[in-house]
């Protein structure tokens, strides 16, 4: 039976902006890297798009990374020139907040209660 999520993935249109957006500003460190893969140590990973690959759009995605406190994590990507299209806000299972990535993936954080 399935135990854990080995790793998740998405296309994106240029591996090498991406790679940099997810390693520099986001501070991910690579794991593995190919020619058209990259994954990161916490098990995400971005896949260049390419022809007969799947049909995958920003807009088909929702991935959200936790973290230990949103305010500060805000206030860094803020700093680093992140696009928020939400201010951390307070809901009843936590705080989120979220973002746009180079290539238009909605990417939320969340502080959880």
């Amino acid at each position: 039976m399935i135990s854990k999520l080995h790793v998740s993935y998405i296309v994106v249109n240029n591996l090498e902006e991406s790679k940099v957006f997810y390693q520099e500003v986001l501070g991910f460190k690579i794991k593995k890297e190919e020619e058209k893969y990259v994954e990161f140590e916490n098990n995400f990973a971005i896949v260049e798009k390419s022809e007969g690959f799947y049909k995958v759009e920003p807009t088909d995605t929702h991935i959200m990374f936790q973290v230990n406190n949103i305010e500060e994590c805000y206030k860094v990507l803020q700093e680093k020139k992140v696009d928020f299209r939400l201010e951390p806000l307070e809901k009843p299972f936590g705080k989120i907040a979220a973002f746009i990535d180079p290539n238009g993936h909605v990417i939320e954080i969340i502080q959880p209660i």
